[in-house]
């Protein structure tokens, strides 16, 4: 390692730049999920047109969790707020999801 170190030095003084040696890529952590407010999370799950409880369901969490992040009682977790991100960039699918689930519904109580 300290042979390739001082390979690396010698290439850079000699005025090598890093990116004719070496595969340079600049990566920006903007990877987190966005805060979410109360009313965020309600317009969320309105734009689902779900109640608190099929919300609930949907994001795998309890009503009272969504209930309480309605209220701002609580936050959800970077990870739940991940999901709501996940939801908010694709409502169809998630509209198609619970469409689905109804007819399912319907077909088993019909059968």
């Amino acid at each position: 390692m300290i042979t390739d170190l001082k390979e690396l030095n010698e290439f850079l003084e000699k005025g090598g730049k890093l990116g004719e040696k070496y595969t340079v890529r600049t990566v920006y952590d903007n990877f987190a999920p966005r805060e979410y407010t109360p009313a965020m999370v309600r317009r969320t799950r309105e734009v689902l047109n779900a109640s608190q409880t099929v919300f609930a369901r949907v994001i795998a969490v309890s009503p009272k969790t969504v209930q309480a992040w309605e209220r701002g009682d609580s936050i959800p977790s970077p990870v739940c707020r991940r999901l709501l991100d996940v939801v908010n960039a694709n409502p169809q699918e998630w509209l198609a999801l619970l469409k689905n689930a109804t007819k399912d519904d319907l077909s088993s109580k019909s059968a």
